[in-house]
């Protein structure tokens, strides 16, 4: 049952003798529920403690709903097959958000994520002919708490919206399908702590003045 695959979840941490299940699940810190074929996650509202959660390499076809967990901070979806970004309303406290490998298309609802510091969504499988979009406003919230943004590997080519990320100190759109060099030095005097730009293998840099 639901609780069985808690208590396997939060092995890692050790239960003291004679703490009940419901105190123990009450102040786990991790919960490791990658590898396990999940289509879908159930409200998990006994671990109010968790702070990291371990959710890749399943068949999410989507964010679960994780307004139970109020405390998170690092959130692991990697290798899924998630299309969209709704679902992570709530999650005030997560500073590192990690989607590689998944299906999105469009980046936005990010809201609420007011402490966000690291967004990981390289090597999205999208159909032929499908472009990457950053939405307009998608990082105006978090603008002033991202460092890393990672979207290498997927076809972008519009990296204005990235702008308004002006705390970024690592960007990496490599092997992107971004072509516009002054969109990219509109981007460096937008970004003034921007220490490390990763564009290998995207168009721009065939550039004649690049």
């Amino acid at each position: 049952g639901t609780t069985e695959m808690i208590l396997r979840a939060a092995a890692s941490q050790p239960r003291a003798r004679g703490e009940t299940v419901h105190v123990y699940l009450g102040r786990v810190s991790n919960l490791h529920l990658e590898s396990l074929g999940l289509a879908e996650l159930t409200p998990l509202h006994v671990c109010k403690s968790v702070r990291s959660l371990y959710l890749y390499n399943n068949v999410l076809s989507s964010i679960p709903m994780l307004a139970w967990a109020t405390q998170l901070t690092h959130l692991y979806l990697q290798d899924n097959a998630i299309t969209d970004l709704a679902g992570l309303e709530h999650l005030s406290s997560l500073q590192k958000l990690y989607l590689d490998r998944n299906c999105i298309a469009l980046v936005d609802s990010l809201a609420s994520l007011v402490a966000l510091e690291e967004l990981h969504l390289s090597h999205q499988s999208l159909p032929d002919g499908v472009t990457m979009t950053v939405a307009d406003d998608a990082l105006r919230s978090v603008a002033r708490s991202l460092r890393v943004l990672n979207l290498a590997h997927n076809p972008l080519r519009d990296i204005g919206p990235l702008r308004a990320a002006r705390m970024l100190e690592r960007l990496d759109v490599s092997d992107s399908s971004i072509s516009d060099l002054d969109s990219v030095v509109a981007l460096l005097e937008s970004c003034p702590y921007l220490r490390e730009l990763a564009l290998t293998s995207s168009p721009v840099t065939h550039a004649p003045s690049y």
